[in-house]
C-alpha cells in the first residue's frame, strides 16, 4: 500500500486535488456523509478505474486491483459487483431536460427572437402553443399536469397572473428539488473532471477546457460583470442546445454523449499590489 509520505503534500498533484477535494468535503458536511461513508466511495471509483480505465489488455484479478489502488483484496471483490450498477437518474430530470430543451429551440415555442415563450397552460387557451401542447409533443402517456406540478415542485417554471407558464431560468436548473440538483451536481462536475484529468493524463484530441480568471476585480464592477457572463453563457447554451438537438434527432449505431456548460464564481481576491521600485 502506497505510505502516506509518497506523495509529498507541495506537490503540484496533491495542490490541485486538495483544491478540488475542499468543495467536496463542504458537501460532504451539509449532507451529513461521514469520513467511513466517503472512504467508501472513494473505493468504489478507485476500483471502477481500474477495472475499466486501466484494463491490461485483459480483465485484472481482484489482487491485481487491490495492488494498483491499495484497496482490500475482500473489498474490491465485494466493490466490483457493482461495477455494473444502473445510473439512477430522477424522473423529473429526463422529463424536463427534454422539455426545455424544446421549449428552448423549436417553434412554436420560441418567438421571433428564439427567446422561449410564456405557453398558456392548456390546449383551450392557447392551441398548439401551449404548455399541454409542448408535454403531449414528447410524450402522450404523461398527463401535462403532473408534469406541470413536478416542474412547480421544483422550481423550473411558474404560474403568472394570466394561468401562463414561463421557464424560471433558460435551462433545467432545479432550485427545489434536492435529487435533482445533486444529480445535476455529479453529472456537471463528473463531466469536467473527466475532460480536464484527461487532457492532463494526454489525449490524442484534447477536450475543450477554457476559463477567464482575474484576482482583482473591483467589488463595484462585480455584478457587470456576472450579468455579462451570464447573458454570454446563456447565447452560448443556446446555440449548441439547438445544434445538438438537430444532431439528436439522426439514426446512428453509434450514439455519443456529451456535455457542455459554463459556470461564473466569485470570491473575495487579494489587493492589488504595488511592485517594488
Amino acid at each position: 500500500m502506497v505510505g502516506m509520505d509518497a506523495l509529498p503534500s507541495n506537490t503540484a498533484a496533491s495542490q490541485a486535488l486538495l483544491r478540488i477535494l475542499r468543495p467536496l468535503a463542504r458537501l460532504l458536511l451539509a449532507e451529513g456523509i461521514p469520513l467511513q461513508t466517503a472512504i467508501e466511495l472513494l473505493k468504489q471509483a478507485l476500483v471502477d478505474s481500474a477495472v475499466e480505465d486501466f484494463p491490461a489488455h485483459r480483465t485484472p484479478t481482484d489482487s491485481g486491483v487491490s495492488l494498483m489502488t491499495g484497496v482490500h483484496r475482500k473489498d474490491v471483490k465485494r466493490l466490483r459487483q457493482s461495477l455494473s450498477a444502473p445510473r439512477h437518474t430522477p424522473p423529473t430530470v429526463s422529463m424536463g431536460a427534454r422539455l426545455v430543451s424544446t421549449w428552448l429551440t423549436r417553434a412554436p415555442f420560441v418567438d421571433a427572437e428564439e427567446a422561449p415563450r410564456a405557453l398558456p397552460r392548456l390546449r383551450s387557451q392557447g392551441g398548439d402553443v401551449s404548455f399541454e401542447a409542448l408535454v403531449e409533443c414528447l410524450s402522450k402517456d404523461i398527463r401535462p399536469r403532473a408534469v406541470l406540478d413536478e416542474l412547480l415542485r421544483v422550481g423550473a417554471v411558474q404560474l403568472d397572473d394570466e394561468d401562463r407558464v414561463t421557464l424560471s431560468a433558460e435551462a433545467f436548473i432545479p432550485s427545489a428539488g434536492v435529487d435533482e440538483r445533486l444529480y445535476y451536481l455529479g453529472r456537471a462536475l463528473g463531466d469536467h473532471m473527466e475532460a480536464s484529468s484527461r487532457n492532463v493524463l494526454g489525449t490524442p484530441r484534447p477536450f475543450m477546457d477554457r476559463m477567464v480568471h482575474y484576482d482583482n476585480i473591483p467589488l463595484a464592477d462585480m455584478e457587470e460583470l456576472r450579468v455579462h457572463a451570464e447573458k454570454a453563457g446563456m447565447q452560448a447554451l443556446r446555440q449548441v442546445n439547438r445544434r445538438a438537438m438537430e444532431a439528436s434527432e439522426h439514426e446512428t449505431d453509434e450514439p455519443q454523449r456529451i456535455t457542455f456548460g459554463v459556470y461564473f464564481y466569485t470570491e473575495p481576491g487579494k489587493p492589488r499590489q504595488d511592485d517594488p521600485a
